[in-house]
């Protein structure tokens, strides 16, 4: 079977790729040459921690940078007064990869589009949210 040669890499190469945000990249910059209108894209992973609920990579394809933002626990942890956490407005917690969303549906016009694989009692596992740019390149 012809593959892809993302999906060959993919399937033979990505696992070992050391660490989520040089596979994010890595991707990304892939499904980019293969001529996939993307901005970026977002990988969420839950994490089995007391305060961290969850981590989430944020790649931007015009730059090829990745950076890394923290979902906490609903409540957080209270320092000073101020409950610090992944809460949105009105002090719920904020959604499994909801900032991922926010980040992407402001790099561009297009679609954000989610996938989720895998759950822990019915808690996504992981993520992957990308958006779709609808800029002509």
């Amino acid at each position: 079977m012809q593959l892809s040669s993302t999906l060959s890499w993919l399937v033979d190469e990505a696992g070992e790729t050391p660490g989520a945000d040089r596979l994010l990249a890595e991707l990304g910059a892939r499904l980019v040459a293969d001529g996939l209108p993307l901005a970026g894209g977002a990988l969420t992973l839950a994490v089995p921690h007391p305060l961290i609920a969850r981590r989430t990579w944020l790649w931007q394809a015009e730059s090829g940078e990745v950076i890394e933002a923290l979902g906490f626990v609903a409540g957080g942890f209270v320092a000073g007064g101020f409950v610090a956490g992944g809460l949105a407005a009105g002090g719920a917690a904020s959604p499994p990869g909801d900032a991922g969303r926010r980040w992407l549906a402001g790099l561009a016009a297009g679609l954000v589009h989610d996938d989720t694989v895998g759950s822990r009692a019915g808690r996504a596992f992981a993520r992957l949210d990308r958006a779709a740019s609808v800029h002509a390149r």
